[in-house]
């Protein structure tokens, strides 16, 4: 998911926005209107957010936005680099996650598009099979409520 922050923009009052549309509808119509390309500042977790960021760098240029990339390694500074405005957005994170950190934080931090949700597996440099993993063992979860969540239901689901 995206995030994004900021602050309440006011709409234009009654009457002002024909005044401010004014100067568009008087520009010569054969005219090319050419805009200089939009920068982007968003954070993302190495993998692979950041990567497919870079992935879509030139696609992203030629439609006017130029990504810059900022490479985080932990999921709590992207969102309070975001909060705090250093960043536009960031990538690397569901929507459950986000409103939990956002709401112990006290933060305004909202999901501005959806994105794919990282699979969770279990991962071992020795064991090949779930079926190897002995009684009583000793294995890791995500620490945060969301993500150990899904990793305890992921365990609940295969016995």
């Amino acid at each position: 998911m995206l995030a994004g922050c900021g602050g309440a923009k006011q709409s234009p009052a009654q009457g002002e926005q024909g005044a401010q549309q004014a100067p568009e509808q008087t520009q010569d119509q054969g005219q090319e209107q050419t805009t200089e390309p939009v920068t982007l500042k968003v954070g993302a977790t190495v993998t692979p957010h950041a990567e497919i960021l870079e992935f879509i760098k030139d696609a992203a240029e030629a439609e006017g936005i130029k990504l810059d990339i900022v490479v985080f390694t932990d999921y709590v500074q992207p969102n309070l680099a975001l909060a705090d405005g250093s960043l536009d957005a960031n990538y690397f994170q569901h929507v459950p996650y986000l409103e939990d950190f956002s709401s112990k934080r006290g933060l305004d931090l909202v999901s501005v598009g959806a994105v794919h949700l990282e699979p969770l597996g279990l991962y071992s440099l020795d064991l090949t099979s779930l079926d190897q993993l002995p009684d009583g063992a000793t294995i890791s979860i995500p620490d945060d409520p969301t993500n150990g969540g899904r990793a305890l239901k992921l365990l609940a689901d295969h016995g």
